[in-house]
């Protein structure tokens, strides 16, 4: 496990747990969620970050060949370099949210949704719903689906969405704590954007009515806070992250 993985990880299984004695209808969930031969169903158990697939073609979805353990992590070993890193910024953001106890996700009614490319170019739709809370309502069982979408969608970058019941308070509450993180500032995404587009500082400068210096401190921050070696690597890792 890369440490890229480690603070997903942890999050789940540092939560306060409570009892949970619900069982589980595995038949039934493949019967209402594995419609398609390209959909694969898995089942996620929070307390112990391990995965357990719910159909046979989960890892002909995922591209996998060979036995895995069944932790997590190998939701997000397929992913495409170029995404892994914006992908897991967001699914950790995501989670740390869906264990807060101010905004509850409701049970197979709240999903996440997002689109991303694996190592081989396949598009693929990941959607994910909590399955049951526990006794401490925290989230104990949570429902993905991996859907292949390669040739029915057209990919541009990285992109996720929310639906349900308690996905505008959901959305809030992510943008709330994004303005509290590393994340850019609005100056900062306009700076980024025009780079983007093969400005030069100067270039940039007169666009934005201020001066050279301001424009390369700004791609200075932008670098350090994106972690790149250039401002034209965090362009691109910001458009995967879906900034633009």
């Amino acid at each position: 496990m890369t440490t890229l993985f480690n603070p997903l990880v942890e999050t789940h299984i540092n939560q306060n747990y409570g009892s949970f004695h619900q069982e589980i209808p595995f038949d039934d969930l493949i019967r209402k969620y594995a419609i398609l031969p390209n959909e694969a169903v898995y089942l996620v158990e929070c307390r112990t970050a391990q995965l357990e697939p719910l159909t046979s073609n989960f890892n002909d979805i995922i591209g996998i060949d060979i036995l895995h353990p069944k932790d997590i992590t190998i939701l997000y070993e397929h992913v495409h370099p170029t995404a892994m890193q914006p992908f897991m910024q967001f699914t950790h953001k995501v989670v740390q949210c869906g264990f807060e106890k101010s905004i509850k996700l409701q049970e197979e009614r709240d999903f996440i949704l997002s689109v991303y490319q694996t190592h081989d170019r396949r598009t693929i739709l990941k959607s994910t719903c909590v399955l049951f809370y526990d006794s401490n309502q925290t989230m104990r069982y949570t429902l993905g689906k991996l859907i292949d979408v390669t040739g029915l969608m057209p990919f541009n970058h990285f992109s996720y969405k929310f639906a349900g019941p308690a996905s505008e308070d959901f959305c809030q509450r992510l943008d709330h704590d994004d303005q509290n993180s590393s994340l850019l500032g609005k100056r900062e995404v306009e700076v980024l954007e025009l780079v983007g587009k093969g400005k030069s500082s100067q270039e940039i400068a007169n666009k934005l009515f201020i001066s050279k210096n301001t424009v390369d401190k700004h791609r200075r921050n932008i670098i350090k806070k994106m972690n790149c070696q250039s401002s034209f690597e965090a362009f691109a890792k910001a458009k995967n992250l879906g900034v633009f």
